[in-house]
């Protein structure tokens, strides 16, 4: 056995509203479920992200274990290679700063930016790991054996 998808991911925040307004407003994001104070989940595609508040997070209160994380966190979304323009354009429109652009060899793209939590969120062409994403072919790619 083993597994075969990410099917949610977790970040955590400082102030839920203020992480639920960025996430909506900027990246467009869907509200699948939120319990006010405590978490807001996102529908991303067929994967779930998870914000919760930090601290409430770890107090052993419901069905689910106590859990969170000291620092900021990291996660990246998938843009398509023809929307790398206005992803820069949407961030900019909204303040927000792309702090690192980098070109992979492969003819990746990421886009790396902070949240108001600092969490430290990135726009990336899926090539960078699956070259059959990939603009062109490149023998350079991050998961090729070869």
């Amino acid at each position: 056995m083993r597994i075969n998808r990410v099917l949610e991911t977790s970040l955590y925040v400082r102030d839920l509203d203020e992480a639920k307004h960025f996430y909506i407003t900027v990246l467009g994001a869907e509200v699948g479920s939120e319990e006010h104070g405590r978490h807001v989940f996102f529908q991303v595609g067929r994967q779930m992200l998870l914000l919760f508040v930090a601290d409430v997070s770890r107090d052993p209160v419901g069905a689910i274990p106590p859990h969170g994380c000291d620092g900021t966190g990291h996660v990246a979304f998938a843009m398509a290679h023809d929307e790398i323009s206005s992803w820069s354009e949407q961030l900019a429109a909204h303040g927000v700063e792309v702090v690192q652009r980098l070109d992979w060899p492969n003819g990746a793209v990421s886009l790396y930016f902070r949240d108001p939590s600092d969490n430290l969120l990135e726009l990336v062409t899926p090539c960078l790991w699956f070259a059959d994403e990939c603009p062109r072919p490149s023998p350079h790619h991050p998961g090729n054996p070869d």
